[in-house]
């Protein structure tokens, strides 16, 4: 659709095949373009998000570029600055719409509120926080600028790329199986390593397959535990990852509490929701 305007936020919406604003006639007298930072790297052809950015500004009107980049918050380049504003650990992840809610706030910060660019999408970030956490619009602005903000700052201290993930989980119905692969399919797709015993070791006798799961653990770095069915292996695995000491985020969503009770107790992060267990489980990784 054809957009005119003074203030644009423009958000492309479109992961696989974004689109310039002023391919289809738009117009803007100020524009800003919002957008992640696989958008940014298919729009522009740039695999850094700075060279991304300044090829965005060269285009005509364009003042901001925003370029959110997940639990490490977002960078906002202009012409003559850039500057990065952090993303907030929530207790629990609804994503659906949280791209939209940072759009949206930020647009009003900067575009009614003629507020720097910076500071529209630090309040854009919890916006979306308070939306990924709660579920819930509107959002109040005096919740988005309370001091001190509801959450804390999150502030990754790795890379994806430099963290292993040991997926744990039964794979011995269509059901396991199908949860394995999504879990799998999005730690890979955030840019994490994962070791799956299903994928990487496959299916064998206890000889074979025993001490190949057991060097996995060995070297990963987390875990993720799939635990609906309180599957014998996935709890042996629960219980030597927790002697070593790693990190273990278990997800049941059908599992009483009750029978986490050990995994409570040993220090597990124990949730009921998959979307909220796949975050957690990437934030825990690189903290």
């Amino acid at each position: 659709a054809k957009v005119t305007g003074d203030y644009v936020t423009y958000d492309p919406q479109n992961p696989e095949n974004p689109e310039f604003f002023d391919l289809s006639g738009s117009t803007a007298k100020h524009l800003s373009y919002v957008l992640n930072s696989s958008e940014i790297r298919k729009l522009t052809g740039e695999e850094g998000i700075t060279s991304g950015a300044m090829m965005l500004l060269d285009r005509p009107n364009v003042d901001v570029v925003v370029v959110k980049q997940g639990a490490f918050g977002a960078k906002i380049v202009t012409k003559n600055s850039e500057s990065h504003v952090p993303a907030y650990e929530t207790p629990y992840v609804w994503s659906i719409g949280s791209g939209d809610v940072f759009a949206a706030v930020y647009s009003y910060y900067w575009g009614e509120e003629r507020l720097e660019a910076n500071v529209a999408a630090k309040y854009a970030s919890r916006a979306a926080a308070i939306h990924c956490s709660s579920k819930v619009l509107p959002i109040r602005r005096t919740e988005i600028e309370a001091e001190p903000f509801i959450f804390p700052i999150f502030a990754p201290t790795k890379k994806p790329d430099e963290v292993t993930i040991y997926l744990a989980g039964p794979f011995f119905t269509m059901g396991q199986l199908w949860l394995v692969e999504e879990a799998r399919i999005a730690l890979l797709a955030a840019g994490y390593k994962v070791f799956s015993p299903y994928h990487d070791v496959g299916i064998g006798d206890a000889a074979s397959v025993v001490p190949q799961d057991i060097a996995g653990i060995e070297e990963a770095d987390i875990m993720l535990a799939l635990c609906d069915g309180l599957d014998p292996g996935t709890l042996f695995e629960i219980g030597y990852a927790v002697k070593k000491d790693m990190p273990i985020v278990a997800f049941g969503e059908q599992t009483p509490e009750e029978a986490m009770k050990m995994l409570v107790g040993t220090g597990c992060e124990v949730l009921n929701d998959f979307t909220s267990a796949i975050y957690r489980t990437q934030w825990n990784a690189i903290r």
